[in-house]
């Protein structure tokens, strides 16, 4: 790979996503932080939302229910999202890290 290459991974792989994951947890820490302390759930459910939002609607479809149970269906897919979500976001970190280690290993040894 050359350095364009690299350059070009950095921006798509590494920095897009975490700025994305920045701005989300900007958002989310003076919701989630109260003075009992930091709730910890809610900052992952929040976190997660964004990402997860194409998987909520994925096992439970709000369908012949009344209102509501449509509320409660659509309650109850913004949880799973939202824990859907956490782990996607771990899983963007994790995948950030390797690339990252991955460019650093082709800009040292060629």
């Amino acid at each position: 790979m050359r350095i364009k290459e690299c350059s070009v991974i950095f921006f798509k792989e590494i920095l897009i996503p975490l700025i994305a994951i920045a701005v989300v947890l900007c958002f989310a820490y003076p919701i989630c932080h109260k003075a009992e302390g930091m709730d910890y759930f809610l900052l992952w459910l929040i976190v997660g939302f964004p990402f997860g939002i194409r998987r909520m609607m994925l096992w439970l479809i709000p369908h012949n229910y009344g209102i509501s149970g449509s509320i409660g269906i659509i309650g109850l897919d913004c949880i799973i999202g939202g824990i859907i979500g956490g782990f996607v976001v771990i899983y963007m970190i994790g995948r950030s890290i390797v690339a990252l280690v991955r460019i650093i290993i082709t800009i040292a040894f060629g």
